[in-house]
């Protein structure tokens, strides 16, 4: 995944520290990070199948809060901030573990029928 949208706003999706940043991020100490003001979100290049995708939720998470103004209003903590974006990933991320199993029970044909008809919706 190069990309993903956001509220309309699109941030690219790296394993590499954007330049600019690497002198202050040691990227041993994180799992991902949004860079909000660069559009650009970065996932440990550590990190793949599942807490890689879990990763990517948790900090579009931040993204969104930048994108929508409540990260400017000061109405929550950085703390704050962290457990709603966390809690949020781990949901989401049981959502979707859950749906894939629900849309691979069956043959082709229904897996087709089932993918097509959340696609289409």
């Amino acid at each position: 995944m190069k990309k993903v949208e956001i509220l309309g706003e699109i941030y690219k999706v790296t394993t590499k520290i954007p330049t600019k940043y690497r002198e202050e991020v040691d990227p041993s100490l994180y799992s991902g990070l949004c860079f909000r003001e660069d559009k650009i979100i970065w996932i440990s290049p550590t990190l793949s199948g599942q807490e890689f995708y879990k990763t990517l939720i948790h900090e579009m998470g931040h993204a969104l809060l930048y994108t929508n103004a409540v990260f400017f209003t000061g109405a929550i903590s950085p703390e704050l901030e962290e457990i709603i974006v966390e809690t949020n990933s781990n949901m989401v991320n049981k959502f979707i573990v859950s749906m894939f199993k629900d849309i691979l029970k069956g043959d082709e044909k229904d897996l087709k029928s089932k993918l097509s008809a959340y696609i289409d919706s």
